[in-house]
């Protein structure tokens, strides 16, 4: 909340030599809050430019394993937004995976 206070404070001076924009990176840890994320960007009319994580891939969502993938597109299948559908379909063209690269990376 403070992070968020700080954000917002310095948004709202509107400096007219400042742009505001997002950019969070979607990963395995946070693909399932993605609605969270631009639900806030819409709410404090801020743009997002969201990026897959590609390094270190075991945290990419295109390392997810069948049961993570399920639960991605139970939440997002009929969501709004374009650019969750796009996440959405990155998913389904990913090959699941047992999950172990991410633990064994995890614990190291």
């Amino acid at each position: 909340s403070e992070v968020e206070a700080n954000i917002l404070r310095l948004k709202n001076l509107n400096l007219p030599n400042m742009k505001f924009s997002l950019m969070p990176t979607i990963s395995i840890m946070s693909v399932y809050y993605l609605d969270e994320v631009y639900d806030w960007a819409q709410k404090h009319n801020f743009k997002l430019f969201a990026s897959n994580l590609t390094n270190p891939s075991e945290f990419g969502i295109a390392n997810l394993t069948k049961e993570a993938q399920e639960l991605i597109f139970d939440k997002f299948q009929n969501h709004p937004w374009s650019e969750i559908q796009q996440v959405l379909k990155f998913i389904k063209e990913s090959v699941p995976t047992d999950g172990h690269t991410f633990i064994e990376r995890m614990y190291t």
